[in-house]
């Protein structure tokens, strides 16, 4: 694996996150009561073997570089290799907003470049999952293509979301629709790429010629039929949380008897940065059931179905249900916090009620919820979001 360089694309746009992208990196945003949505591809190359990784951000990255920093709880704290968190760089005195992936790739040319590796590996930041890239890495070798791609067999609903592939019986990509509005072929994409670094460094340069910006669309799919493109069939959990609907989901799984992503796998931990905090406290009378608690927590009413982060208090007679609660959230007695996602610090008043209803509740950070306050979410489509200001 010392043969493959990891560039993570981790600067898509945080709007469709709400006020949860308001004042971070998608990329930082907070996931299953402990950590970042980058932890997630991260803690897969470390895990793989892989140490020589960018990160290429540009919306908000203070949160992303203050959570990254040198690299340490990853073991990415090396002289040689490690991981660096890159901004959009186009000469020695300008910057320049990456226009897409391949723009973000263009704009790092000279990284892939001075790299001794063979392979690059193309990751997107945004995505909750656990795959050994060695497997992905020895398939790519054995069936000796240019590109090998990532796949999972198609879902109703993918052909809305992501890129649908046809195959062949070897399981060679015989066609690529990006996002065609239905399901197509028998394989939806990941948005997982390894090349042969040679051929994407020549592609790049022929795309930044020709002003073309987007990876999939621009590189990937006129490859087909140019090119051998492989498949690698992942049949472990993967999701894409690049929405507050899809977000919120992922989370609650979390909470399942049986969650299809475990958290507490010795074999492939997920690692974090941490603070040092007092462990979860629950009074006499309270209750958490089917529930995430982080550090710190205090809990005196009763919590069920919920993702609660560091330093949430919930006080006696408040309920707290279906919800996620960010870090120093505060409910406070006789409150009700339903179908809803609080950002950090959020206080929700005595006696208040807060609710989605059939829909998602979501309100900022710092945002309050006056004493006795009622703000119950229209009955509309339950995958619609509503976002609540205080």
């Amino acid at each position: 694996m010392d043969r493959v360089l990891t560039m993570i694309l981790a600067g898509g746009s945080p709007d469709a996150l709400g006020v949860l992208g308001r004042h971070r990196a998608k990329t930082a945003v907070p996931f299953g009561g402990r950590y970042r949505l980058i932890d997630f591809p991260l803690s897969n190359c470390v895990n793989s073997g892989l140490r020589k990784i960018y990160i290429l951000t540009q919306y908000n990255p203070r949160s992303l570089r203050r959570h990254i920093r040198l690299g340490r709880p990853w073991d990415l704290d090396r002289s040689e290799g490690g991981v660096r968190v890159l901004l959009p760089y186009s000469g020695a005195h300008r910057t320049s907003w990456f226009r897409g992936t391949a723009d973000a790739l263009i704009q790092n040319l000279d990284i892939i470049n001075r790299s001794r590796s063979r392979y690059v590996l193309i990751l997107s930041g945004d995505h909750i999952y656990k795959m050994d890239y060695r497997e992905l890495f020895h398939r790519h070798v054995v069936t000796g293509a240019t590109i090998t791609l990532a796949t999972r067999p198609a879902r109703p609903g993918d052909g809305q979301r992501f890129g649908m592939l046809e195959l062949d019986g070897q399981g060679a990509v015989q066609a690529f629709r990006e996002k065609p509005g239905k399901e197509i072929g028998s394989d939806t994409s990941l948005g997982i790429y390894l090349c042969e670094r040679e051929f994407l460094m020549d592609r790049l340069a022929a795309l930044a010629r020709e002003d073309r910006t987007d990876l999939v669309n621009d590189l990937i799919i006129p490859a087909v039929g140019r090119t051998r493109i492989a498949t690698y069939r992942f049949d472990g959990y993967w999701e894409d949380v690049g929405d507050l609907n899809a977000y919120y989901r992922a989370n609650l799984l979390l909470v399942d008897a049986k969650p299809p992503l475990m958290l507490n796998d010795p074999g492939w931990p997920i690692y974090t940065r941490v603070e040092s905090m007092t462990p979860a406290w629950l009074a006499p009378g309270s209750q958490a059931t089917y529930s995430l608690l982080g550090a710190g927590c205090r809990i005196d009413g009763r919590v069920h179905g919920s993702v609660l982060f560091p330093r949430v208090t919930v006080e006696a007679g408040a309920r707290v249900e279906n919800a996620i609660l960010f870090t120093g959230c505060h409910v406070a007695k006789d409150a009700w916090v339903h179908q809803a996602i609080l950002d950090k610090n959020v206080r929700v008043g005595a006696g208040a009620r807060l609710s989605g209803g059939d829909g998602l509740a979501v309100l900022g950070k710092g945002s309050a919820v006056a004493p006795g306050a009622e703000q119950i979410g229209p009955r509309e489509d339950p995958l619609r979001s509503q976002e609540t200001r205080a």
